[in-house]
Parts: C-alpha cells; structure tokens; sequence
C-alpha cells in the first residue's frame, strides 16, 4: 500500500472516526480510493531534492514507459559514477 497527502498526515484522525464507527471500512476505502484517483501524482510534491526527484519519480516512471532502459551501474560502465541517469 502506498501513503498519499492527506491519508499520510491524517491517519490518527481516520483510525479514530474508523473506531468510533463513524466511518466505515468500506467508506474509507472507497474515499482513499477516490482521492488517490484524482491526486495520482500528488506525491511528487512532497519529493524536496532535485536528485531524489529524478531517481524516487523520474526513473520509475519512464521505465515504465520504456522497459528497455537500463539504470546505470559501474558493472555496465566502469567509468560511471553518477554522472547520468537512464
């Protein structure tokens, strides 16, 4: 499972309305569900360095878009030493 602005920040919150029966399992699920439909790349917001951006989103997601690409290690290139990505 994945934790996604709001759900991350306002789990307390949720668990106490879940406990109290004033939310129900399903409702919570179908509302998470809902949010995370709307809000599928609102995590990216949350990535702070530059680097990280690149290697926690970028990368994923174009390996995603391109199978064939290859993260670089220095086994592929002897010379490599964080120089270039993908």
């Amino acid at each position: 499972m994945i934790s996604v602005y709001p759900f991350n920040e306002y789990e307390f919150i949720i668990s106490t309305l879940l406990g109290a029966d004033v939310l129900s399992l399903d409702d919570y699920y179908v509302l998470r569900d809902e949010y995370i439909a709307r809000n599928l790349y609102l995590y990216i917001f949350e990535i702070s360095a530059p680097r990280g951006f690149g290697e926690l989103w970028s990368q994923g997601h174009l390996k995603e878009l391109v199978p064939k690409l290859i993260k670089p290690t220095k086994k592929l290139d002897a010379e490599y030493s964080g120089q270039y990505d993908f």
